[in-house]
């Protein structure tokens, strides 16, 4: 539960700080180059440009359903990491609880270095990948 609240407010503080630094700015800028541009368009020809504002809903109204859609995946993807980060978090904590009944120096010890041998081979791999070379 608590990695749930952790994860709901780390993508909400980023969500907010996406908007208010990047869309909002772009919004506004976008829509006075619109203005604009539908104003000068009026001026030289206002029969075309009454008919492109007409032409533009068909582009703006499924540009909005893409969005909703999009926004009902996001939230989706952001439920299964939750539930994923959930499970980790069970899974640690009955690690560390076996872990301390046990004591089980020696088992810890070799899935530690299982980790890092297998750690090894994926920067390698990483490394590889990198290069080209894979």
């Amino acid at each position: 539960m608590t990695s749930q609240v952790v994860s709901a407010i780390s993508t909400d503080t980023l969500g907010i700080q996406g908007v208010l630094s990047e869309k909002i700015p772009n919004f506004i800028t976008n829509l006075a180059i619109f203005i604009t541009t539908q104003m000068t368009a009026l001026y030289l020809c206002w029969r075309l440009a009454v008919i492109a504002i007409f032409a533009l809903l068909m582009v703006i109204i499924p540009g909005l359903v893409y969005g909703k859609l999009l926004a009902v995946v996001g939230k989706k993807i952001q439920e299964a990491y939750a539930v994923i980060g959930g499970i980790a978090e069970q899974a640690l904590s009955s690690i560390r609880t076996v872990y301390s009944y046990v004591g089980g120096g020696a088992d810890c010890e070799e899935l530690f270095s299982c980790i890092k041998t297998n750690s090894k081979a994926w920067n390698k791999a990483k490394t590889v990948e990198e290069n080209g070379y894979w």
